[in-house]
């Protein structure tokens, strides 16, 4: 064997390993063998940032069931993580468009789970304490005998005295620092870190270490997630931007199998089934592949982008063909005769599959995994539908790359 197998686990697989009310003999199997493999280095689970998301409660009554999926989290996967997927489709429509794209790797054994954009949020500059005073004191409500007396106690040849800077950065009541925090998901120690950047008592460097060091620790994370999810703040916004961009080229494709089905009350139940095999459906497909494709490369590389043919997308991009292909076939499911309405958490299942093909062993749940085996077969990764049936994957991808 060349390397360890990549796992992926569901969200769910972390409530379920980690909760006393589901505990029986067979799950404790199940459990024991994951932690067997990877204590032996045959396997490697990796956690990506949505499932992190997924994972906080919106419900403070469940923050101790939070708690122990997250400690399970953190006991199976430890440090290794997927890059995130908005990352992932740059880099891979970067190879299809022969242009430039971020440099990076799909797996970080160091928790590197977070956009490369985040730290372009941080701030470039240090507060220009010595203007802000001069300001202040240049106000009509301060006359000039106190504007001498105070530049004299608050400067020192036009710089801030020293008990000046210290006095900003200790922000006893700590009311910077909780801004902070909800702006970032900074844990109190690191988000004083990035304070004291501002006050000019730490380096750039520094304060992006400190952002570093709280992405990377999954129950801070998940922790902020749970109180923070409602807001509308940059960072939440760019961990939502490249997902609406996806849901907004695949909702329009749905629309156009929604109006295929309705011919079924036109020419009889069936006749939409009839048509699936049809020349138009397999170009349907491959129109959405192809437009979602333009759309996300349009904004996440900056260029005007060309149509591509599905046989070059599902050569270099593997998680964007998954991904897309995965839904769309689950989704016409969902307008037949006899339908499983669509659910939320269907688009949230396949931006998991973006990660299918990155990885050897995928779990979904039980609706979303035989579409998503479909079309990542190809990329070698077993995908299965149960978790306890994870221990046989297991042993057939070792069995495969011996």
């Amino acid at each position: 064997m060349t390397e360890a197998i990549r796992i992926f686990l569901d969200s769910s697989d972390y409530s379920t390993l980690s909760d006393p009310s589901k505990q029986n003999p067979v799950l404790a199997d199940t459990l024991q063998e994951l932690l067997d493999l990877r204590d032996s280095g045959r396997a490697r689970f990796y956690y990506s940032g949505t499932v992190l998301s997924e994972m906080a409660p919106l419900d403070p009554a469940y923050a101790s069931a939070a708690e122990q999926r997250t400690d399970m989290l953190v006991r199976l996967c430890g440090t290794n993580a997927l890059a995130w997927h908005s990352t992932i489709l740059a880099s891979e429509l970067a190879s299809a468009y022969e242009v430039a794209g971020p440099a990076f790797s799909a797996h970080s054994d160091t928790g590197d789970w977070y956009p490369l954009e985040v730290f372009r949020l941080l701030p470039n500059d240090q507060l220009d304490i010595s203007k802000t005073i001069k300001d202040v004191l240049s106000g009509p409500s301060v006359s000039r005998a106190e504007r001498r007396k105070a530049q004299k106690q608050l400067l020192k040849r036009g710089q801030p005295r020293p008990a000046v800077r210290v006095a900003l950065g200790e922000d006893p009541e700590n009311q910077f620092i909780d801004k902070l925090m909800a702006h970032f998901p900074m844990r109190p120690e690191d988000a004083r870190t990035l304070m004291r950047f501002y006050t000019g008592h730490a380096t750039a460097d520094e304060a992006t270490l400190a952002f570093r060091a709280s992405l990377r620790n999954p129950r801070w994370m998940i922790q902020w997630f749970r109180q923070h999810h409602t807001e509308l703040n940059e960072f939440v916004t760019l961990l939502r931007n490249p997902a609406a961009t996806v849901v907004d080229a695949v909702l329009s494709a749905f629309e156009k199998v929604k109006e295929i089905r309705a011919l079924d009350h036109t020419f009889g139940s069936g006749f939409a089934d009839s048509i699936i095999i049809h020349k138009k459906w397999i170009e349907l497909q491959d129109s959405c592949l192809s437009n979602v494709a333009a759309k996300i490369a349009e904004s996440a590389l900056n260029i005007q982008p060309q149509h591509l043919s599905p046989a070059i997308l599902e050569l270099r991009c593997p998680g964007l063909t998954v991904a897309v292909r995965s839904l769309f076939s689950a989704w016409w499911t969902t307008t037949t005769k006899m339908p499983r309405a669509p659910q939320s958490n269907d688009f949230a299942d396949a931006m998991h599959a973006i990660y299918a093909p990155y990885v050897h062993v995928f779990r979904a749940d039980s609706f979303m995994a035989p579409h998503i085996q479909k079309h990542a077969a190809r990329y070698g990764v077993r995908v299965i539908s149960k978790l306890q049936g994870i221990g046989e994957a297991i042993d057939a991808a070792i069995a495969s790359d011996k």
